[in-house]
């Protein structure tokens, strides 16, 4: 296997195994919200667990102060080896762990410090291996190169969607409270394992630019490049929230509150994202030949434009709507998955960009991504009204079409 190629895959393992993890926790909800946080009231349980689902999101900014520090002052690889040990801990970790019923309190605490300990290990797993990848890329493949980061966090939440679906409908419900539960957490250890031996041998990218040993990259990222890590932020926004939205959220929603079946709800999530996956290297590779503001432009606008309409649909809650509506969801959150990882990189300079990449997405992720399914399921209980979300949904989205708007083409100039 050529460098290039190795590289890509050895980038690719880690946001496999981070969005695999975090995609059965959020597939598992229905069942997780019971085993640790039972109460009278469902809705309490449910909003408790996407809590804990959010707690993994709140640590990833001291994450990426972490390994932005580490990847701007010892290295990429280094990055890379600790992230994927420390998620394949983590999540077979989470698989052991005993329920409220036979621990009482201490359950419920434990599955939070491992949400936390799982945030810290992500805040530099999909920015260090964008980065790593740009950084070996040659420029007029950076695009399409990149777009396989997102492409393995789409593979990460298509196999946690595949292996919810299959539980689902393999065990019964008495068997997936009592121990099927586990199975998809403690198969994480197979990912982490063959991850870090494709990440033990790889080759530290070529740095022209280093900070002094003196210097913080932290302190450095937020005094000098603070607007390009407010930018990188806005890009983050919309494609994120919608994806959580969307293909998290939604899940839980259709069963809890349609009475859907959780094994065919999960089944169409698989397909749809599938289709998106399969097109995110299609945009990257896009951006290499028309630029990355177009591609932007035309995603961000295609979330706010649809994201009503999407909404609408899953409450409508036909077969055909949710069909359509996860379809339409799936191709305009690809458009930015394909183009974000080389935009939001390239806004950033050598020295500190792994540190400030990792603070600025860890932040949108905290702030906003992750906590969606809990806010939006908190304000649809609050007031008792469906559509209570939208408006949040629509002024995040609109964020991002404002931030592609301040944003310069970053796609270096083509080689004569």
């Amino acid at each position: 296997m050529k460098t290039q190629q190795k590289n890509v895959a050895a980038g690719i393992i880690g946001n496999v195994l981070e969005w695999y993890d975090f995609a059965i926790y959020g597939y598992m909800v229905p069942v997780l919200s019971a085993l640790f946080f039972p109460s009278d009231n469902p809705t309490v349980s449910i909003i408790a667990a996407f809590s804990a689902f959010a707690a993994g999101y709140f640590a990833r900014p001291l994450g990426g102060v972490i390994f932005g520090w580490v990847g701007d002052k010892l290295g990429r690889k280094a990055v890379l080896t600790i992230s994927v040990t420390m998620m394949g801990l983590a999540t077979v970790s989470l698989g052991l762990l005993p329920t409220y019923s036979q621990i009482g309190l201490a359950a419920p605490i434990l599955l939070v410090l491992l949400r936390i300990f799982q945030g810290i290990s992500v805040g530099g797993e999909y920015t260090g291996s964008v980065t790593f990848v740009l950084e070996h890329a040659p420029k007029e493949k950076r695009g399409w190169l990149t777009s396989w980061i997102s492409v393995g966090g789409g593979l990460g939440f298509l196999i946690g969607s595949g292996v919810g679906a299959i539980l689902t409908s393999s065990f019964s419900s008495a068997e997936l409270n009592n121990w099927a539960w586990r199975i998809p957490f403690l198969s994480g250890s197979i990912i982490a394992i063959l991850g870090f031996l494709m990440r033990r041998y790889l080759t530290e990218p070529e740095h022209t630019s280093r900070i002094s040993d003196e210097q913080s990259p932290f302190v450095v990222a937020i005094r000098d490049h603070w607007r390009s890590m407010l930018q990188l932020m806005g890009l983050a926004l919309s494609a994120n929230v919608m994806f959580y939205f969307s293909f998290v959220y939604v899940d839980d929603f259709l069963v809890q509150t349609k009475g859907i079946e959780q094994s065919l709800v999960l089944t169409l999530n698989t397909a749809s994202l599938a289709l998106s996956t399969a097109l995110i290297p299609l945009f990257g590779w896009l951006s290499d030949r028309v630029g990355r503001r177009p591609i932007l432009l035309m995603g961000s606008i295609s979330i706010l434009l649809t994201a009503g309409p999407v909404f609408y649909a899953f409450e409508h809650a036909s077969m055909t709507s949710i069909i359509i509506a996860q379809i339409v969801s799936g191709i305009t959150v690809a458009m930015m998955f394909g183009v974000n990882p080389s935009a939001q990189s390239e806004l950033l300079p050598e020295k500190v960009r792994l540190t400030a990449f990792s603070v600025a997405y860890g932040v949108v992720l905290a702030v906003f991504g992750g906590t969606t399914p809990a806010v939006v399921e908190s304000l649809i209980a609050k007031t008792q009204w469906a559509y209570s979300p939208l408006p949040y949904l629509l002024i995040l989205c609109l964020v991002s079409v404002f931030t592609v708007l301040t944003v310069k083409e970053s796609r270096p100039p083509a080689t004569p």
